[in-house]
């Protein structure tokens, strides 16, 4: 599911006006009871309010089991831990050839000398037929460049992100997504007797149709949100605000 809900996530209706700093603004939820609460209206224009709640101490220590339960079976099933991994890697050398290193690098030299090529151009106003050209085949030859080097950087976190902490890690931000999200105050939003009958619940959602398809875009603002605080970049409802309001323009 986190895959799959991470992406393509609109903040049209945040709980908040974006002209508006954290600083000015005060929570309009119980902080005793929630992390966060925003807004959002689906396309028949009804409002609706959705909430994060705030774990409390057995919940924590019940996120913790699911955690070592989940690395547990990662490890049981053939997954290496990071510890193993970072032994096998260094034994080999690294996860870095120096060829590959080097190819890295140049890349990188390409990339910065061509894209400083190609603004000298476009800070030319009018080109000619000859300048025109050369800006195409700075353009494509910067687009080759960046595939080589996302593809080298892709294949490092592939390394790591395969590891049976990594993979631990991700259930347990699934788990924590399925508690901690509410589509009312007394309502989850996952629906289930199980984790995997929640999971299950949220795959089932037909994105052709117009209700499901709202529901989707509520469980991939949730994602983003409770997965940011999971990775402790969240400390408190402000820290909710200014990342609520980020993701907003960069949806704008």
């Amino acid at each position: 599911m986190i895959n799959n809900m991470s992406e393509n996530i609109n903040n049209d209706d945040s709980v908040k006006s974006t002209d508006q700093s954290s600083e000015e603004i005060k929570p309009n939820f119980d902080i005793k009871k929630w992390l966060y609460a925003f807004k959002s209206k689906n396309s028949k224009g009804e409002e609706s309010t959705f909430y994060i709640a705030k774990p409390s101490r057995s919940l924590k220590q019940i996120g913790e089991i699911e955690y070592a339960k989940h690395l547990a079976t990662f490890v049981k099933s053939g997954l290496l831990p990071k510890a193993a991994w970072n032994t096998i890697l260094d034994n080999l050398g690294g996860t870095v050839s120096d060829s590959d290193a080097k190819n890295y690098t140049d890349s990188r030299k390409r990339f910065f000398e061509l894209s400083m090529e190609l603004n000298t151009i476009n800070q030319l106003g009018n080109l000619n037929d000859e300048q025109q050209s050369k800006r195409l085949e700075l353009e494509q030859e910067i687009e080759v460049a960046k595939r080589d080097i996302q593809g080298f950087e892709l294949e490092q976190i592939y390394i790591f992100e395969n590891t049976a902490e990594a993979k631990a890690r991700n259930m347990t931000i699934q788990w924590w997504l399925t508690e901690l999200s509410y589509k009312n105050e007394n309502e989850k939003f996952f629906k289930g007797d199980s984790f995997d009958a929640k999971l299950d619940w949220y795959d089932d959602l037909n994105p052709e149709n117009e209700d499901d398809a709202y529901l989707i875009k509520m469980g991939q603002k949730f994602n983003y949100l409770i997965t940011l605080w999971f990775l402790n970049k969240i400390n408190g409802w402000q820290d909710f605000v200014t990342l609520d309001s980020s993701s907003q323009k960069e949806d704008s």
